[in-house]
């Protein structure tokens, strides 16, 4: 026993003075059991990879030249399913027909004469359509 765990002794009859002798016996068994374990996967692993670089590949390749292939078999034996004949509208639809209508203006652009509509855009000169101001 050492001064350190005596001086606990006398102040804690249990616990921690037991903890601290057992403490370097107990953590150098550890650490040694602990390195075998890693360094034991470590040769298995080693001796694995070793055993399976070493053994023999089976391989089987059949070289076919393109014209000698065949088309593949049908997915399925079923016949395939008869062609429904597609025969044009005989008159033009009379609901849901599109009517164009000419673009409405938002309420500003009524009372604000310098708003740009399309039309003024399209035909307005470069600086003016870039940057806004001429």
């Amino acid at each position: 026993m050492s001064a350190r765990t005596e001086h606990l002794f006398q102040f804690m009859p249990y616990g921690a003075p037991e903890l601290k002798e057992a403490a370097r016996k107990y953590m150098f068994r550890g650490i040694l059991v602990g390195s075998g374990a890693w360094l034991l996967l470590y040769l298995l692993s080693f001796g694995t990879s070793a055993f399976m670089r070493n053994r023999p590949k089976e391989t089987s390749v059949i070289v076919v030249p393109y014209r000698e292939l065949a088309a593949p078999p049908p997915l399925s034996q079923d016949a395939p399913p008869p062609q429904v004949a597609v025969t044009a509208p005989s008159a033009a639809p009379s609901v849901a027909v599109p009517v164009p209508v000419p673009d409405a203006l938002p309420p500003e652009a009524a009372k604000d004469p310098a708003f740009a509509s399309i039309q003024k855009l399209l035909f307005a000169p470069q600086d003016y359509a870039v940057t806004g101001v001429k």
